[in-house]
């Protein structure tokens, strides 16, 4: 078996097949981001996924460097050094993870290291909020008590003197809180398990999303092979998708060399079969598990909400992340506007004309 089978150009053959098997189901000028993209972005180890997990630790080290360590260190001496000593951790950890390939990352370490740094910083900000507050009364007091005159002169409060380490330890907060959102999010899930199932009710636009997610990693070079599970016509759904590959090898021969391809690239490969509740051959989809052994393979699955049970074994719907489709969720109006816009179609703007 040769490596040319899974060159670009056999990509964009089958993903070329599947936008005329899904008619409708996919339109272009239709698309409209949505939030679950980042999960598939993890499951790639793309470089935009790899950008959202460098990004906030980069940033929490600038932040950190911004903080006048004498001045908060006079109200929360203990506190700022276990902040700065976590958030090195942080930080180091961060920088270790590789710029590409399909390494296995720690996030329930990340998670743990945040949390504390975290912690650190909230009690930094308590204190120094409480300080602020003892100065104020202190220098409300001393007006209150001195002379008129003395009344009219200026005076600096405490407040305005940590009104800096204020902002960047509520920097460093947003910074780690990105860091441990991501790392107990689906993203991390996705990162370190090459399973997805993806599920939404009829017309969500699972079938779109999944197309625009293969043309985006087809166009950068990323391989991808996607298929509908109307296709799918054996019961081993390895034989229908190397038919479709013109591949004759055994199971593993296939996924061996797909794997090697996928590894000299630092990427996975994303197998997609999409609808698999539309296929009439009832496929023994758990044999897609095979690929587990693969650390540059993936497989993303999606199914109809309420057919999870019907038409998926067990073994997929414990061990796969899952992942709903949010529909348009958030984006009514933009996914409303390119609708009408696309079938030329007269738009209300305001509900009362």
């Amino acid at each position: 078996m040769q490596r040319r089978q899974f060159h670009k150009r056999v990509q964009k053959r089958r993903l070329t097949k599947v936008f005329a098997l899904a008619g409708p189901r996919y339109t272009p000028k239709l698309n409209v981001d949505v939030s679950i993209a980042s999960v598939f972005d993890a499951l790639g180890h793309t470089g935009a996924f790899y950008e959202s997990l460098k990004k906030p630790g980069t940033e929490l080290l600038k932040n950190l460097r911004s903080v006048k360590d004498e001045e908060v260190c006079k109200i929360a001496a203990a506190d700022f050094e276990t902040l700065r000593a976590s958030c090195l951790k942080v930080a180091t950890r961060v920088a270790k993870v590789p710029q590409s390939g399909v390494k296995p990352i720690d996030f329930d370490q990340l998670s743990t290291l945040g949390k504390r740094a975290s912690e650190a910083a909230s009690r930094c900000l308590h204190l120094l909020y409480e300080a602020e507050e003892a100065e104020r009364k202190r220098k409300a007091k001393e007006v209150a008590l001195a002379k008129p005159s003395d009344k009219k002169k200026p005076w600096s409060s405490h407040e305005e003197k940590f009104r800096n380490e204020r902002y960047y330890l509520h920097q460093i907060i947003s910074n780690l809180r990105s860091l441990v959102d991501l790392s107990e999010s689906n993203i991390a899930l996705a990162a370190n398990n090459p399973k997805v199932l993806l599920n939404g009710i009829a017309g969500s636009g699972k079938t779109h999303f999944l197309c625009e997610l293969a043309k985006h990693r087809i166009d950068r070079g990323l391989p991808t092979f996607i298929f509908l599970g109307e296709e799918i016509g054996t019961k081993n759904p390895w034989e229908a998708i190397k038919g479709f590959l013109g591949v004759d090898a055994a199971d593993g021969a296939f996924l061996i060399t797909l794997n090697r391809y996928a590894a000299a690239r630092r990427t996975r490969a994303l197998i997609i079969v999409d609808a698999v509740n539309e296929s009439l051959a009832r496929p023994h989809w758990a044999r897609l598990n095979k690929i587990k052994r693969f650390k540059n393979l993936a497989v993303v699955l999606s199914v109809r909400t309420g057919f999870e049970q019907s038409d998926l074994p067990t073994s997929i719907l414990d061990s796969y992340v899952r992942v709903e489709h949010p529909g348009f969720a958030e984006h009514e109006w933009e996914a409303v506007t390119k609708f009408f816009n696309e079938y030329k179609l007269p738009l209300r703007r305001d509900p009362q004309d």
